[in-house]
């Protein structure tokens, strides 16, 4: 993709593009991070694993709005709600069922359609 601007601020000359691109790499990382994040033995890897997720679904929102596509601001939506439920889940020590990981990964394949 074209841009213009200097090295420092780049301009994308398609921002529709730009923000699905972004948008795309987010959910790539929240996927491995929760895949991490499931099989991590460590609380203080689950925390890392959390944070990266944790950003990836602040970037999602960003893209999602920028993008102003109403069908991809709602399944972000949603997947930010699931994300928090498992989250609290996990972090209250109850046990983290595996249609849990299913919902939010259901979750992330519909944000990836919805653009």
């Amino acid at each position: 993709m074209g841009t213009i601007g200097d090295s420092s601020g780049n301009i994308p000359l398609d921002p529709q593009a730009f923000y699905k691109e972004k948008l795309d790499k987010s959910i790539h990382l929240f996927e491995k991070s929760l895949d991490g994040y499931q099989n991590a033995e460590f609380a203080a890897k689950r925390d890392q694993y959390k944070k990266v997720m944790k950003e990836a679904l602040l970037v999602m929102n960003e893209a999602a709005k920028a993008i102003l596509n109403s069908k991809t601001k709602n399944e972000a939506a949603h997947l930010k709600q699931d994300y928090e439920e498992l989250i609290a889940k996990k972090d209250s020590t109850e046990k983290v069922s595996e249609e849990d990981v299913h919902q939010l990964t259901r979750e992330l394949k519909r944000l990836k359609n919805s653009f």
